[in-house]
């Protein structure tokens, strides 16, 4: 499912939710810095592979751990929550897989892959004989 920007509905939903600036030059494009950072979530690209068309990587990923020390994100969450009806339930998911340092699957001899599979179906389960 490709990316979708937040319609102006959603945003009036929580924009109201976006913590406000204590001392410096005042904040601006919060819609654009939520947009990039719901892009490199969705995408699970790199904060350096974020297109042209967004604020810069830099500010972007600022503004991300900004708005995660203060808890932005939660706040969004529990909002959203209570504009649901009651009836429905949802679910989080969130899968994760360890990636392997070094070479990458298929590299290496034969013999390195049988070993590798060898301990894979070994972990876990006990033999006997």
């Amino acid at each position: 499912m490709a990316y979708a920007p937040l319609t102006d509905a959603q945003w009036e939903e929580i924009s109201w939710l976006v913590p406000e600036q204590g001392r410096g030059r005042p904040r601006t494009r919060d819609r654009e810095m939520l947009e990039g950072i719901l892009y490199v979530l969705h995408t699970g690209c790199r904060w350096e592979e974020l297109p042209k068309t967004f604020p810069p990587k830099s500010s972007v990923h600022h503004r991300f751990r900004q708005w995660i020390k203060t808890g932005f994100f939660n706040k969004i969450f529990r909002q959203l929550r209570r504009s649901l009806p009651e009836s429905q339930v949802f679910h989080l998911d969130s899968t994760l897989k360890a990636a392997k340092k070094g070479r990458q699957s298929g590299a290496g001899s034969a013999g390195e892959r049988q070993q590798n599979n060898a301990r894979g179906q070994r972990a876990g389960v006990a033999h006997c004989c």
